[in-house]
């Protein structure tokens, strides 16, 4: 999810990341005229998982803002 006066509505966008820090960093680096912040989540999932199944444990967090 992005935030930003440039933006109405939401739009899928792909980032590639092992780890909250990296998606956070990339979704940074997207091109907008006046980034501020970033910030991400990841969900920690317990058990096997089958596509999107599996049960939450968690989230990992991340922040990025060079500034």
């Amino acid at each position: 999810m992005v935030a930003t006066y440039e933006k109405t509505g939401f739009e899928p966008i792909n980032l590639g990341g092992k780890d909250p820090a990296a998606i956070a960093r990339q979704a940074f680096l997207l091109s907008f005229e006046r980034p501020v912040c970033a910030a991400a989540a990841q969900a920690r999932i317990a058990g096997p998982v089958k596509g999107l199944a599996g049960e939450a444990k968690g989230f990992d967090l991340a922040i990025y803002n060079p500034m």
